[in-house]
């Protein structure tokens, strides 16, 4: 193997050693997509309704950050996020600030309050 093109090396140890390198890239190839499809939903546990509810109700005011709303995908949802998902589950539905109780949302019960809050508190 003097310049990389394994013509000086015998088949048997050729063919031996291209098909370990591809084995291993191949390896690599199916773990990182097995992570992708395994971790990647979890992380962006979103789906289209949720995506509807969030246009329909919540876009208004958590879009553009409209009087005093953490704005969506951003991280003005720190500090609010340390108070706890139950926390702030609760002050959606009962209401905070100048968000009206439920946002308005009157179809939404606590789990798609749930789920819209880690919709628009991850970071894009």
């Amino acid at each position: 193997m003097c310049c990389g093109c394994f013509s000086c090396l015998p088949a048997k140890l050729y063919y031996r050693s291209v098909l370990s390198s591809h084995g291993t890239i191949i390896m690599r190839k199916t773990l990182t997509a097995l992570l992708l499809v395994t971790v990647l939903p979890a992380a962006h546990a979103d789906d289209d309704y949720t995506h509807e509810l969030y246009e329909l109700y919540c876009q208004a005011c958590h879009g553009a950050a409209v009087s005093g709303a953490p704005r969506s995908f951003s991280r003005d949802w720190q500090p609010w996020l340390k108070k706890g998902l139950p926390q702030m589950v609760e002050n959606a539905i009962r209401g905070t600030g100048n968000m009206p109780a439920m946002g308005t949302c009157n179809e939404c019960g606590p789990q798609e309050l749930e789920d819209l809050i880690r919709y628009m508190s991850r970071e894009q």
